[in-house]
């Protein structure tokens, strides 16, 4: 369990760094800040992996869930300062709560496929 929890922490880590960096990246070479979306996924199914070697598969979904709820809040709120995330139009507090939800509730199944992952190489492997 100790093993799961420093993995979910060690990738919420990732997740802000990344965004971080996406988001100055994108700002510094005018690239579209949505292109970086999948590197944030290849993190939640690499939790996802991780979580399943460590856990169960349902570590791995809900180690997907937080990381998108990090992405979601905290990434989020980095790169809207730093701009590439600002959407440019005023957005209510009900609307910022329903993304957040949103991203969380897809980050899932992608945590969810790392486990899956994880489960048939090992079967492969065996």
């Amino acid at each position: 369990m100790k093993a799961v929890v420093s993995t979910i922490l060690f990738g919420s880590f990732l997740v802000i760094i990344f965004d971080t960096l996406a988001s100055l990246f994108s700002l510094h070479f005018q690239i579209n800040y949505g292109w970086f979306g999948f590197g944030s996924l290849l993190i939640y199914i690499y939790v996802g992996f991780c979580c399943a070697k460590y856990g169960s598969l349902l570590w791995s979904a809900i180690g997907g869930g937080i990381l998108g709820l990090v992405d979601s809040t905290i990434g989020w709120y980095i790169s809207w300062i730093i701009g590439p995330g600002n959407p440019g139009v005023e957005i209510s507090a009900p609307e910022i709560f329903a993304t957040i939800i949103f991203v969380t509730a897809t980050t899932i199944p992608f945590g969810f496929l790392g486990g899956l992952f994880n489960r048939w190489l090992r079967r492969q492997i065996s």
